[in-house]
């Protein structure tokens, strides 16, 4: 029996891709799939292509809320620091970088990794569900806290600043809060921060 994948609008990709009982997808006539399936040909690199930019490494992705732009954590060769870009869901073409520069130039050191099997079971980066922010984390003088930044790269805001370490922020549904996993009294437990 066939179901429609569930990720495959989000990502940009047809409505109608289909999965099957054994999770592989498979392409019906002028339907592109999106995950694994069996025919190798069908898969689409959305990366920035290294030898035409500066971009390498795709550490973390996150689809905006209407599925036609994805943020991605990424490697910048030039800069020699993570960045966080905007690229096309369609086509992957690249849109803006949304930490361009030198980040101590921008109120913190660098954009935070959880590092180890962590980091591919964490949130790195949350589109609020309007699509008008995007939440991060970076590391400020030692520390790191959770920041938001609009989709056009202006407009960065500093949400916590204390000793604790703060990361893996998700939107509410409702986009008026941010939640997000914090040490602050020791243990690692929920808390809400109020937009």
């Amino acid at each position: 029996r066939d179901v429609v994948h569930p990720r495959a609008a989000v990502l940009g990709r047809h409505r109608d891709a289909k999965q099957t009982e054994r999770g592989h997808l498979r392409q019906d006539v002028g339907v592109e799939a999106v995950c694994p399936i069996e025919l190798a040909d069908s898969w689409r690199n959305l990366a920035p292509r290294p030898d035409k930019s500066h971009y390498v490494s795709v550490l973390s992705i996150e689809p905006s809320p209407i599925g036609d732009v994805i943020a991605a954590v990424v490697g910048n060769t030039r800069d020699q620091e993570l960045d966080i870009i905007l690229l096309s869901a369609k086509d992957g073409q690249f849109l803006r970088n949304l930490t361009k520069g030198f980040d101590k130039d921008r109120g913190f050191e660098y954009i935070s990794t959880a590092g180890g099997l962590r980091g591919n079971m964490v949130p790195w980066i949350s589109w609020s569900p309007k699509g008008d922010r995007i939440a991060y984390w970076a590391n400020t003088g030692g520390q790191r806290d959770l920041w938001t930044v609009l989709p056009t790269g202006s407009g960065a805001v500093r949400v916590t600043s204390d000793p604790a370490v703060d990361w893996c922020p998700i939107w509410s549904s409702t986009g008026d809060a941010l939640y997000f996993a914090s040490d602050r009294d020791g243990w690692w437990k929920l808390y809400r921060w109020d937009r």
